[in-house]
């Protein structure tokens, strides 16, 4: 599992393996362009 915590608590979490990556670099203004949005070099 994959999970984004504040303060020691979990605020999101993902087993996907992709959408916490995503949500992160979004959150850190890091966005996925071109094939990296579409996930593992499509």
């Amino acid at each position: 599992m994959e999970a984004i915590r504040q303060n020691g608590k979990i605020i999101l979490h993902s087993d996907d393996g992709t959408g916490m990556k995503m949500i992160f670099k979004n959150l850190t203004g890091k966005n996925f362009q071109g094939r990296e949005y579409a996930g593992k070099g499509a």
